[in-house]
């Protein structure tokens, strides 16, 4: 957890969301915790802020016009879900802000599970699919990003992970690769304000 956020979803609340998230209560077409964290670290390094309730339909549904959303059992289930969704939001912004390393939460395969093999073969591709989601909401803006050689090249790794067509140990190095890239892309974002906010003084 970085030292900038006042209120980080403990062990337990990240259980407790990532479970719902997986549940009858939720469309099949609802994000899960890998993939929700990709989306939103794309939100929180991306070049124009995104409120809460504009992400919101599109972590229920990859087709947010349709309208898909989970069934409250309650008011107050809304209420904490929807909280915890925001807290998590929240701590990768004050992560960005104070130019903090983020770790992306990556779901890794149990040799236990007899699906480690299959899990294994598809290390990261939720978060990337994830982020790939993020980056649409803002497809416009991102393009400076992708115009960039560096940024070209971080795209083409997170498209990589995204893809079915990379090996197990080769997800691992890319895996390996995010922080980076994430620190990265928020630099250039910094960058980009900075040489705005210049331009605008001369």
């Amino acid at each position: 957890m970085n030292s900038a956020t006042q209120n980080p979803l403990s062990d337990d609340e990240l259980l407790e969301l990532a479970e719902f998230l997986v549940s009858e209560a939720v469309p099949e077409t609802a994000m899960d915790i890998e993939t929700l964290d990709g989306f939103l670290c794309a939100l929180a390094v991306g070049p124009e802020s995104v409120t809460l309730g504009e992400a919101l339909p599109n972590v229920w549904s990859d087709d947010p016009g349709v309208g898909a959303a989970p069934v409250w059992a309650s008011p107050d289930q809304h209420g904490r879900i929807t909280g915890l969704i925001g807290r998590m939001y929240a701590e990768l912004a004050e992560a960005v802000s104070a130019e903090e390393q983020i770790e992306p939460l990556i779901v890794e395969p149990d040799g236990d599970d007899p699906d480690s093999e299959e899990m294994a073969g598809q290390l990261g591709m939720g978060w990337a699919m994830g982020f790939i989601a993020g980056m649409s909401l803002r497809e416009d803006a991102w393009q400076t990003w992708v115009a960039n050689e560096g940024g070209d090249e971080d795209l083409k790794l997170i498209e990589r992970l995204a893809s079915d067509e990379a090996g197990g140990e080769e997800r691992k190095g890319l895996v390996d690769e995010l922080p980076s890239l994430l620190e990265d892309c928020a630099g250039f974002w910094r960058g980009a304000a900075a040489a705005g906010e210049a331009a605008n003084d001369e």
